[in-house]
């Protein structure tokens, strides 16, 4: 999905994404939203089988950044519920910040949020190239890969989890 907005990471980007998705889709379609970098990549089986575990109301999940008490901006998820309110409410709406902390202030603020739940690093991570302090070898319970920086480091996820799905002329690429 792209959203008619300009890069920033404290001006916005991220209301205006799940404004958008609250209001282009109708209640129902989805249990949950998720927002991710677009240098990440999402092992979406794995993905798919942690959001189906989780509730469908009043949860914010992704990856809790230390003791910062808000899920890093690699990629984070609400349920639909959190979606919506998020773009109703006036309040949200001129918060600005850093906005992966605003989120969990917006959330916390609603009264809405039940369910905090944060996978680990094993499942949430940068590339191993990358050589970041939470940069680390495959793992099979992979959900997202951050800090993927160029086309190689991108589609190596992709070579190594799904080797039969990568076209011959992708592979040679890496």
């Amino acid at each position: 999905m792209v959203v008619n907005c300009t890069e920033n990471m404290d001006d916005g980007k991220t209301y205006t994404y799940f404004r958008h998705v609250a209001h282009s889709f109708a209640n129902g379609t989805y249990a949950h939203v998720m927002k991710v970098d677009d240098d990440a990549w999402l092992h979406l089986r794995n993905l798919d089988a942690w959001v189906a575990s989780l509730p469908q109301r009043g949860v914010y999940f992704g990856f809790e950044i230390g003791q910062a008490w808000f899920m890093g901006g690699m990629g984070y998820g609400v349920s639909w519920d959190l979606a919506v309110w998020i773009s109703r409410d006036a309040w949200v709406a001129i918060i600005k910040g850093q906005e992966d902390a605003v989120v969990e202030m917006w959330l916390k603020a609603s009264g809405l949020l039940e369910h905090w739940k944060s996978q680990t690093t094993s499942a949430f991570y940068e590339d191993p190239k990358y050589g970041g302090i939470w940069s680390h070898a495959y793992t099979p319970d992979t959900i997202l890969i951050h800090r993927l920086k160029n086309d190689s480091w991108f589609l190596a996820p992709s070579r190594h989890f799904m080797p039969q799905l990568m076209d011959a002329s992708l592979l040679g690429y890496m």
